[in-house]
This record gives C-alpha cells, sequence and structure tokens, in this order.
C-alpha cells in the first residue's frame, strides 16, 4: 500500500514545479545510503529514479531506486564491489567498481563502467594506467570522471562513442577531473595549475578554462552545472574557510553559509536553484536550498513531525524534486526525497 502511494506521489509531483521555499516539502523515505566518503554522491534524475549504493554488510554494490523499487545493478566480471555515481533521464548509469569489497579501497584496482537500462554494468576502461572513476553521465549517454594515464598523472576524461579521451589539464598542471556534464557537452571540475593549487575548471568544445577562486582563496572545485552553463562548488575563502559558489552570469559569486562553515553546493537546475550542505554550528551541518539570493535550511521546510535531520542536499531535478540524506534518532544514514507541496 504504502509503495501504491508513493507511485502516485511521484507520477503527480513530475508534472508539478512548485516554489519550494514558501510551500515547503513532504518526504519519501527511499532507504539506508552508508556514508562511504564526501566526495561520493547519489544522483536524482528528472524521472525521479535514483543511483546510490547499498550494502548486505560485506560488500558495497551500485543501485538503483525507481517507482519505489530497488535494483541491485551488481558489478563488472572480476569485480566485487560497485558505486553508482549518475543517471540520465533514460535510465542509463554510470559510475566503479572496484576489486574489493571496500569501494573506496585505496590499494584496490577502480574502474569506471557504463549501465544501459535494464542492462548489466560494462567496465568502459582507463587512459591507460590502471585505475579510473565515472563521475557523471548526459543523456546522450557521454560519461565523464577521471582516470590514472600510462604517466601516472590523474586525468580527467570523457566517454564518447565507445572510446574514452583525455581531457587534459591547465598549462603546468598534472592533475585534472571532470565531475559533471550538462546535455550541451559542458563539463566540470577541477584542475591544478603551475602552482600545484586546483581551481575549478570547464571544459568547452574540447577546451580547459580556468574558473578561477573567490576572494581570499586559494583553491576551488566545480561539482555541478545546468544545461544554461551555470556552475556550482565550493572555493576556500579568507582564512582558509570553504563557502559554496556559484558561477552565474560569467561571474563567481559567493553563497555563503547556514551561520557556521563549511558549505558546498552540489547542484543546480536550470531555474538556478541550488543545494548542497552548509555548517549550522561546529561539527553539525544541514541540507539547504538556495535560491533569489538567499540560503535556506532545508529542515525547515519539512513537517517537524516527520523526525528526520536533513545533513546534505545532493540534488535538485527539472520538477524541483531534491534527493538528501538524513538521520532520526536511533535510525542510520537514510536518503530521502523531498518533494514540494
Amino acid at each position: 500500500m504504502f509503495r501504491s502511494l508513493v507511485i502516485a506521489a511521484l507520477v503527480l509531483f513530475s508534472t508539478i514545479r512548485t516554489v519550494a521555499a514558501t510551500s515547503g516539502y513532504i518526504v519519501v523515505d527511499i532507504g539506508p545510503c552508508p556514508r562511504i566518503a564526501d566526495d561520493v554522491s547519489p544522483a536524482l534524475n528528472d524521472n525521479d529514479s535514483v543511483s546510490y549504493w547499498i550494502t548486505d554488510g560485506n560488500s558495497t554494490r551500485a543501485a538503483v531506486w525507481q517507482a519505489g523499487k530497488t535494483v541491485d545493478l551488481g558489478a563488472p566480471k572480476g569485480f566485487r564491489s560497485s558505486i553508482a555515481s549518475d543517471i540520465n533521464d533514460h535510465g542509463d548509469v554510470a559510475g566503479w567498481a572496484v576489486t574489493t569489497d571496500n569501494p573506496v579501497d585505496s590499494s584496490a584496482t577502480k574502474h569506471a563502467f557504463r549501465r544501459h537500462a535494464a542492462g548489466k554494468p560494462i567496465d568502459i576502461g582507463t587512459l591507460g594506467g590502471p585505475d579510473s572513476q565515472a563521475f557523471a553521465i548526459d543523456n546522450a549517454g557521454d560519461i565523464v570522471g577521471t582516470s590514472i594515464d600510462k604517466s601516472g598523472n590523474l586525468h580527467a576524461f570523457v566517454y564518447t562513442h565507445g572510446r574514452i579521451h583525455d581531457l587534459g589539464t591547465l598549462p603546468g598542471g598534472s592533475f585534472s577531473t571532470a565531475n559533471a556534464i550538462a546535455n550541451t557537452n559542458l563539463i566540470v571540475g577541477q584542475a591544478d595549475d603551475s602552482t600545484q593549487h586546483e581551481h575549478a575548471v570547464i571544459w568547452e568544445n574540447g577546451k580547459i578554462r580556468d574558473l578561477g577562486i573567490l576572494p581570499g582563496g586559494t583553491r576551488s572545485r566545480a561539482i555541478g552545472l545546468n544545461d544554461r552553463g551555470d556552475i556550482v562548488g565550493f572555493s576556500e575563502v579568507e582564512h582558509a574557510d570553504v563557502h559554496a559558489f556559484g558561477y552565474l552570469d560569467g561571474k563567481m559569486i559567493d553563497l555563503g553559509t547556514l551561520g557556521d562553515e563549511p558549505s558546498r553546493a552540489d547542484a543546480i537546475d536550470d531555474h538556478d536553484d541550488v543545494v548542497g550542505s552548509s555548517g549550522v554550528r561546529e561539527y553539525v551541518r544541514h541540507a539547504f536550498l538556495w535560491n533569489d539570493g538567499k540560503m535556506t535550511d532545508l529542515n525547515i521546510l519539512i513537517p517537524a513531525a516527520s523526525g528526520w535531520h536533513l545533513d546534505e542536499a545532493y540534488a535538485i531535478n527539472a520538477h524541483g524534486h531534491i534527493l538528501c540524506t538524513g538521520t532520526r534518532p536511533g535510525s542510520d544514514r537514510h536518503l530521502l526525497l523531498l518533494l514540494p507541496k
């Protein structure tokens, strides 16, 4: 009965976009989502399908949640664990698989994979070195991520038309990674410069461009973008603090915090609504929604009686639905879908 209600709600809300900051949200519990690392994120497409990972206590495996059901994607042959990092609107999934039970084992071999909807994960290889990881996939099926090349350097890649291509680095740099790709073929991530400081970058028509940093900082990272070319991420500011940024209309702006450091922006939709997380006090962070120049704590936009504490918002789709993680007293970390009322 509950699953039927969830499916009905998703169908209804997928046809409506509501101004979330004034109306609030209902919360759909997708299920447990163990924390892997701060740079390992679940994803949401415009059909409310979610790519993430599940565990049986031994190994971790890529998974997709769709219409109230979770599907275990397994891993390519020869690999024991996997992570699903992104899903496009056709249900194609990108991620990576690992030869051990630990999906972030630095001593294990990691390979990026692509999985067509209803198919099996397929190893897409590397740039010539031992490892690769896929972080994003667009609606054309092009995939971006990072891979070790033949020289042992970590470089951003794009996988398109069945081949993996090196996206290169900034002049004087040796490192890059691609974190997101838009349906317009724009790609964002980070790369080091000649001083070995990492800067947010964009690749456009195969050319890399440094997006810079917020005033007072030395490092930045681009995490997400929309199809209009607006970009979000985080940057150092003065005193080595870290703030979420939006790169809007060709300019990087500080999105601020919910009261404490750090903050980071994970995703932006085509309406320039931004989601991410921010400190509210020492060792406590909350999920936020930023729009019209204001950062709002998503915890005040869900029913207080739900008992959920939202700590991170990872994605926002075309309907204004937001993918978060949260906890309740005595519970593990869960993946939650916020639907505007």
